[in-house]
């Protein structure tokens, strides 16, 4: 089915869900079909690191619980979203975002979140900007922020311990700012977060954040992690 006869019929059958037509001569299920087809271009056009006004273009058609479905798709246990930041496509991953995409999620094998992505070491600075600016999604920023994969090459650690690994001082800064700005405060020997503003004394400077990255990069079972 073409794009334009996804979206034709997503306008034609509302609320269509279990309701059989015809469709190109054949017996389907409507609706079914048709987001199934918009899945599959969002993902191709994210994959494809198309331009944002082409997926804003896509979205666009739909409504938004529809939108908001087809901005957290999924492609081989990847999120799209995870995809446009691997693609350093800060255009894709700001419509992706306004849509409606969970920031929370990105590798569901393993727990790497879009941020882990950004802040480590397939470093994206706008990228991590815009993330941040999800003004909707502050709540699954925190838990993106706090999260530590169980597996892969960013496993076992924070976005923000992964952005001082690799000297992302900046990034590591904003973070660290962002998270003070919800009330959690970064625990760096932890490696972890607590509302406890009595801590507020240990939020980063360029002073504590040097001499963290310092500390983390001489322990030498840190290696660079894998491609994800």
């Amino acid at each position: 089915m073409s794009i334009i006869a996804a979206i034709a019929c997503k306008a034609l059958v509302p609320n269509v869900a279990g309701r059989e037509r015809k469709w190109g001569g054949e017996e389907e299920t409507c609706n079914t079909a048709a987001q199934s087809d918009l899945e599959a271009q969002v993902i191709e056009l994210v994959r494809a690191n198309r331009s944002g006004a082409e997926l804003r273009a896509l979205l666009g058609g739909v409504d938004a619980s529809l939108r908001r479905q087809l901005a957290n798709g999924v492609a081989e246990q990847r999120s799209v979203l995870f995809l446009a930041c691997y693609n350093h496509a800060p255009d894709l991953v700001t419509a992706l975002v306004d849509a409606g995409a969970d920031v929370a999620v990105g590798r569901l094998d393993e727990g790497t979140t879009p941020l882990h992505l950004s802040a480590g070491w397939l470093h994206d600075e706008e990228i991590v900007s815009i993330l941040l600016g999800a003004s909707r999604a502050r709540s699954r920023l925190m838990t993106s922020l706090r999260s530590k994969p169980a597996t892969g090459g960013l496993r076992d650690h924070t976005p923000l311990f992964w952005a001082m690994h690799y000297g992302h001082l900046k990034t590591a800064k904003y973070l660290t700012a962002f998270s003070e700005s919800e009330g959690w405060y970064y625990l760096a020997l932890d490696d972890d977060f607590e509302v406890s503003p009595h801590r507020k004394a240990e939020a980063a400077t360029a002073r504590w954040v040097s001499g963290q990255t310092e500390r983390i990069n001489s322990r030498k079972e840190l290696r660079r992690p894998r491609s994800p």
